[in-house]
């Protein structure tokens, strides 16, 4: 009996053991848990919070950047110390601290952050950060500031209506402002005559966007099937291709287009941005005015005659019979003669300006060598570029622009010891035309590769018209690396100019996709195996944004971005 008791207390104090181990268990898990949920409760209201901050100072600048400062400007160097008076004033005010990323080296490192600083060209493109710092959390929201024009972000775009008849092929964003009409059919003339061809609807490649200017209500898109009524009339008037009645129908949700090659459709946006315009005339009269020393000189571009005869006089500018012929290169010099032609290597002072007092001819003329050009033009004519030319330019022309049978910083044609990342940036105030490229060439593969996806393009640049742009690619092949614009100021109000033998305005591409061939008194065209063999193809390039070239024009307004807020 006594051996009983003393087993039942052996068992009762290691029950009683147990308990109290089981007890203490369970009270240092409760104690972690809750340790865990006060460290995830301070974590949660410390993102909160510094969310908050951050928010709280982006909205405060965002209501500064839009009541304050972007209208009309010019430089954004002439606005940092306004600029930086606000910033110290959010910083105070939010417990932040904003950081200038055009600065090497960058100061207070983020965590996680192994490059926050950017090599921009601080004139035209200042990156800035907000950064909340506190024991655990550092949270970070990088915002540009920039007076680059909102045309050089797309591939396509048109501040009216754009027209894309036929299979033309679009690597990257396309802006619309008002109508994009699209028709499976591409239009040429051929001895005088119109015609019709069918062809293949537009393809937009499936990473890329087509932004409308206009809101949800208006859904300004468009197409047309060439069935039994063809999209276009030429018996009305043989002379123009007039869309036919009721023929392009609207489109009403997404990019309904029934296409064999593309394999979804592009996303359609409605732009909710501050679209950045420039100023032609100002851009045009402050670079003149820089060619002479003095930009805050008042130009009047109606009476340039006596103006440049007002510089020469000064000995502000100094005037040559010829390019061949020019004496200080540190001073900008003017040809004063009704046609100039450049159909040799060119070379200038790239601080200074060439300015062309006539019209200006770019052209290759010996079928062995490429022309290489290194220089800032400023024309008052129109000006044409033609052949194999390689050109690191910003031009700006009073007249029309017209790229024919040319082949513009080809890689096929580039030679890396003269001239390194050539780029053209061409701005017309008149109309400008594409035509005549690579006529009937149908040697699809030379120009992509498949094994790396790329195409090598036959021009490279940025093309920007005030008028109206006409592409015509039914029997040529054109690709082209960079953007084409088509601001058509004329267009802008109720009065309406079209674009010749059409009644489209803004931007006009005519493309065929598939070979074509010649024939007696006509073409012969092949039906395509791919959308690679689009006649038309036009790749967007970000170069123009990394790179900024001297002379870019003048914004109406400077522009701001704003990334997402990342927790680190």
């Amino acid at each position: 009996m006594l051996n009983k008791r003393g087993y039942v207390l052996v068992y009762a104090i290691g029950i009683l053991s147990l308990l109290i181990l089981l007890t203490a268990t369970l009270t240092n898990l409760t104690m972690s848990r809750t340790l865990w949920v006060d460290k995830n409760v301070k974590n949660i209201k410390d993102i909160s919070k510094a969310n908050m901050q951050i928010e709280a100072a982006s909205s405060e600048l965002i209501n500064y950047f839009d009541t304050n400062l972007f209208e009309n400007v010019i430089s954004l160097s002439v606005l940092q110390a306004d600029i930086q008076r606000e910033f110290n004033e959010i910083q105070n005010n939010y417990d932040v601290i904003i950081r200038d990323l055009t600065v090497e080296p960058c100061e207070y490192p983020v965590i996680n952050d192994l490059n926050p600083c950017y090599d921009v060209n601080t004139d035209s493109t200042y990156a800035y950060d907000i950064i909340y710092v506190n024991e655990d959390i550092v949270a970070q929201r990088k915002f540009f500031l920039s007076t680059i024009p909102s045309y050089l972000y797309y591939a396509l775009g048109s501040k009216t209506d754009m027209t894309i008849n036929g299979g033309a092929y679009v690597l990257g964003d396309m802006y619309v402002d008002r109508n994009l009409y699209l028709a499976d059919t591409t239009n040429y003339i051929l001895d005088s005559s119109l015609y019709q061809k069918n062809s293949t609807f537009l393809t937009v490649d499936t990473t890329n966007n087509i932004y409308f200017g206009k809101s949800l209500i208006n859904k300004p898109f468009y197409s047309c099937k060439n069935n039994i009524i063809p999209c276009y009339d030429i018996e009305t008037d043989p002379t123009k291709f007039l869309k036919s009645p009721n023929k392009f129908v609207q489109i009403t949700e997404s990019f309904e287009i029934p296409t064999t090659f593309s394999q979804n459709p592009p996303k359609i946006k409605y732009f909710t941005e501050k679209f950045v315009d420039i100023n032609f005339d100002k851009s045009y009269t402050y670079y003149i005015g820089e060619s002479i020393k003095d930009s805050s000189r008042t130009i009047d571009i109606n009476n340039l005659n006596t103006e440049f005869g007002d510089f020469i006089s000064e000995n502000l500018l100094n005037e040559v019979d010829s390019l061949n012929q020019y004496l200080d290169p540190t001073q900008s010099i003017i040809v004063r003669e009704p046609v100039t032609v450049i159909d040799h290597n060119f070379s200038f002072n790239k601080d200074e300006w060439v300015i062309i007092d006539g019209d200006l001819k770019i052209e290759k003329r010996d079928i062995f060598n490429t022309i290489f050009i290194d220089a800032n033009f400023i024309v008052t004519g129109n000006i044409s570029i033609s052949g194999d030319v390689q050109i690191n330019s910003t031009t700006y022309s009073l007249g029309s622009g017209l790229i024919h049978s040319a082949s513009i910083n080809s890689s096929d044609h580039f030679d890396p010891t003269i001239l390194k990342d050539n780029q053209l940036v061409l701005l017309t105030k008149g109309n400008m035309q594409f035509s005549a490229i690579n006529e009937f060439d149908n040697d699809f593969s030379k120009r992509f590769d498949e094994l790396t996806g790329e195409f090598n393009p036959d021009i490279r640049g940025f093309f920007y018209s005030e008028g109206s742009v006409s592409i015509y690619t039914s029997n040529s092949y054109l690709t082209l690396e960079g953007g084409i614009f088509s601001n058509d100021i004329n267009n802008h109000s109720e009065d309406t100019t079209y674009i010749d033998g059409t009644d489209s305005v803004g931007l006009l591409i005519n493309s065929y996709r598939g070979e074509v061939r010649r024939s007696a008194g006509d073409f012969i065209f092949l039906p395509p195996e791919s959308y690679l063999e689009s006649r038309f193809v036009i790749k967007y390039s970000p170069d123009i944004i990394l790179n900024q070239p001297k002379g870019l024009p003048i914004s109406e307004k400077a522009n701001y971005f704003f990334e997402d807020i990342i927790i680190n």
